[in-house]
């Protein structure tokens, strides 16, 4: 990975972007790994590269990621899934290898500082849930998530458009993310937990970035089709 900074009218902050090269590099050290053209390059300007993860454990992982250290993040890629799972997690981040921070988890929950959030459940600290089906993943579309630690709120973005958004009480770890965390895409975490194989996603990823605020729904959509200057 490699990090640059970006300015904005509000705040600057910093960015940590996957790059092709380093990916590539994992790609040789994971065999069911591919490197290939979509069908639909997620992003303007051409066509691009995405990870191909088969669901069978190949995964990319990143360790001690620096420059970090944030109470705020934005997690952003395009993405498209071959199959669903249970446990389907496009990405997590942890500090301690058997301890996620965070995960995705697809349609069925988001793992936010040790608390496990229902997608697909109305409860009192939702605000807002827009139900999505296994077929609004099967074709490329851009997703963000954020947590604002100024007013304690995860919201999650769907080609720009806000479909989740809550309000979690008693989080079990400190709303924070420390630097030399391990970043994983393609599964839930290491250790013991990923034995199992509904954790471990199948379909594909692009232009996975990590930043270290919580970005506006217009920075999103401004940013969502523009490579990322490293």
């Amino acid at each position: 990975y490699s990090s640059s900074s970006s300015s904005s009218s509000s705040s600057s902050s910093q960015t940590i972007t996957l790059r092709l090269t380093i990916l590539l590099l994992v790609s040789l050290c994971r065999p069911s790994l591919a490197l290939l053209s979509p069908t639909s390059p997620p992003a303007a300007g051409g066509p691009g590269h995405a990870l191909v993860f088969q669901g069978d454990g190949g995964g990319v992982m990143v360790e001690k990621m620096v420059g970090l250290d944030t109470s705020d993040f934005t997690f952003e890629m395009w993405l498209r899934s071959q199959s669903w799972g249970e446990g389907f997690t496009p990405f997590s981040y942890s500090y301690d290898e058997y301890v996620p921070l965070i995960a995705w988890s697809g349609l069925s929950e988001f793992l936010l500082f040790g608390r496990v959030l229902p997608l697909t459940t109305d409860h009192d600290e939702i605000q807002i849930h827009v139900n999505l089906t296994i077929d609004d993943f099967v074709d490329w579309a851009h997703y963000a998530c954020t947590w604002d630690s100024s007013n304690s709120e995860l919201k999650m973005f769907r080609n720009g458009i806000l479909w989740f958004a809550a309000t979690p009480t008693d989080l079990p770890f400190p709303p924070y993310l420390p630097s030399n965390g391990t970043l994983v895409l393609g599964d839930l975490m290491v250790g013991p937990s990923t034995n199992s194989f509904p954790n471990r996603f199948s379909g594909h990823i692009d232009q996975f970035r990590l930043w270290s605020v919580a970005r506006s729904q217009n920075e999103i959509l401004s940013g969502m089709t523009l490579s990322c200057a490293a």
